[in-house]
């Protein structure tokens, strides 16, 4: 989809498929089921910018408060680009996860809706839930 400058605002890619799900019910049975779904993924232009602008903004944050040696409860939202634990599960000295960091700029400005409408557009329904997120 373009603007009136022809500019990119965003795209769309969709897929209807038989998707599995599984569930433990109440008395801890394991329950299957296929259900035909509709995805459709966005990504947006825009909102790439902003999300990139926002993940740097809390990889600062997160630097700042590991240069001050701040505690983990401290770091608030930016704490899920810090790493505390090792692989071992002990506690190290703070330091910043970059795969964290990589896999959220990489999906930076894309969006999935997944919903059981699948005779509506892609693009009615990237307007029916724009205004959601």
């Amino acid at each position: 989809m373009f603007d009136q400058n022809g500019e990119p605002v965003y795209k769309i890619k969709e897929c209807i498929d038989t998707f599995t799900y599984s569930y433990k019910d109440d008395y801890g049975n394991v329950i299957t089921r296929n259900i035909i779904e509709k995805r459709t993924v966005t990504y947006n232009f825009s909102l790439a910018k902003k999300k990139l602008k926002e993940i740097n903004r809390m990889i600062e944050k997160a630097k700042a408060h590991r240069a001050c040696q701040a505690k983990k409860e401290e770091y608030g939202e930016s704490s899920k680009y810090m790493q505390f634990l090792d692989d071992q599960g002990k506690n190290i000295k703070p330091q910043l996860n970059q795969k964290a960091i990589d896999k959220d700029k990489e999906l930076a400005g894309y969006h999935m809706l997944v919903t059981s409408e699948i005779n509506m557009s892609s693009k009615d329904i990237y307007n029916a839930y724009h205004q959601l997120w």
